[in-house]
């Protein structure tokens, strides 16, 4: 709750062990429609049921609205900027402007403070948005991508890094998008075929590729089988009864040990496994995608268990949460040390590192709500160091 990261909670209260519930505003007997939220560096942002933007916290470069817009879709912040895509698909952005990541030449632009400026590139309708640290991705309604701001790591989707673009260039993708997310210093783009692609700062394996390296260019997210066969093929095997929905991309290599039979080294055979992938999500140290038929997987540094696994191990390819194999998961979000996750009978689920306690949670917990014997939770949200849940108790939000 420093300095309004939480509304309705006292500054002087830093961390919160228990939820609780923000007293946004009297809904008597409205019917419920739950509100999104979205969360910078110590302030954030709430859009209620009348399509309008509710703000709070801390306003050093002016990210706190002051002025009225179209009824808005959606809202995502970044370290200190914000971007509200309306209704009929305009794109606004507001607050620290510094390395472009709002769209304008900073040297006219240093803050967008207050009021709201609109990003416009002719002819184009807008359907998502996503906001990293100082970064800004842009969805339009014929799938192509435009990206802006800091490009320190190949977060922009295109070269050369460590320059930053100061208004929206497009991003060459393999086919039209339909989702996009942006963690710190990396990006993640969904195609309509339900592949992901990654691209930007890798350093903890957080794009899902196998390497720590950057990447520039839109790559596609590795995906670890979920069954894997014995380590090593006899040269008897036939190729089409080894895991038989991977594709070889090449020959298996074979050597002769020193007693001389002959064995196949499997880590010469590139696995292609790709589950159709519906919801996406990028934190700091990893990142996290969800599959049609509801399993997770994460890619990325587990070290305050945010990975969901029994250890802090880091996961260079994506791979299944084994915990979550019949939880039938609806949604997942990223924090920077934990990951939130929603399941369709309304439980929610936390895990990594618990600021309160100072300490790691490696198997994920169901969040309970104190007070609250049967709550149906409809949405949750995370934020850098918190979460978000939005609820219904008996019949009533």
């Amino acid at each position: 709750a420093y300095t309004g990261k939480v509304p309705s909670v006292s500054a002087t209260n830093n961390t919160c062990a228990t939820p609780f519930p923000l007293d946004l505003v009297n809904r008597g007997n409205q019917e419920f429609l739950p509100w999104s939220f979205s969360f910078g560096w110590e302030f954030g942002y709430a859009l209620n049921e009348k399509k309008e933007a509710v703000c709070w916290g801390d306003d050093s470069y002016g990210q706190l609205i002051s002025s009225s817009l179209p009824p808005i879709k959606k809202i995502v912040c970044g370290w200190a900027h914000v971007i509200f895509l309306t209704e009929n698909g305009e794109v606004f952005t507001l607050g620290w402007n510094k390395y472009g990541q709002c769209g304008f030449d900073p040297l006219l632009h240093q803050n967008v403070a207050k009021n709201a400026l609109p990003v416009e590139i002719t002819g184009k309708t807008f359907i998502d948005v996503a906001a990293g640290h100082f970064h800004s991705l842009l969805l339009t309604s014929d799938g192509d991508v435009y990206a802006f701001g800091r490009n320190s790591n190949g977060q922009l989707g295109f070269s050369p890094r460590g320059d930053c673009y100061f208004t929206p260039h497009v991003v060459s993708c393999t086919g039209p998008i339909s989702k996009l997310a942006a963690g710190t210093s990396h990006s993640l783009v969904l195609d309509k075929d339900g592949c992901v692609f990654s691209f930007g700062w890798g350093g903890y394996f957080q794009l899902g590729l196998g390497s720590r390296e950057d990447q520039d260019v839109p790559t596609k997210v590795m995906f670890k089988p979920e069954e894997e066969s014995d380590d090593c093929l006899s040269e008897t095997e036939e190729t089409d009864t080894f895991l038989p929905e991977v594709e070889l991309s090449r020959p298996r290599k074979k050597i002769t040990k020193l007693d001389g039979d002959t064995v196949t080294l499997c880590e010469n055979i590139e696995e292609v496994f790709q589950p159709r992938i519906k919801e996406i999500s990028a934190g700091t140290w990893h990142s996290l995608f969800l599959a049609e038929d509801g399993k997770v997987y994460a890619a990325g540094w587990g070290e305050w268990g945010q990975l969901g696994a029994s250890s802090c191990e880091a996961f260079p390819t994506a791979q299944c949460i084994d915990f979550f194999e019949d939880q039938c998961i609806c949604k997942v979000a990223c924090g920077s040390r934990h990951s939130v996750f929603l399941n369709e009978r309304g439980g929610a689920f936390y895990t990594g590192y618990d600021w309160k306690e100072n300490r790691s949670h490696f198997s994920p917990a169901w969040i309970r709500i104190e007070n609250s014997q049967e709550i149906s939770v409809v949405d949750v949200f995370s934020s850098f160091c918190g979460v978000v849940l939005a609820y219904k108790e008996d019949k009533q939000p």
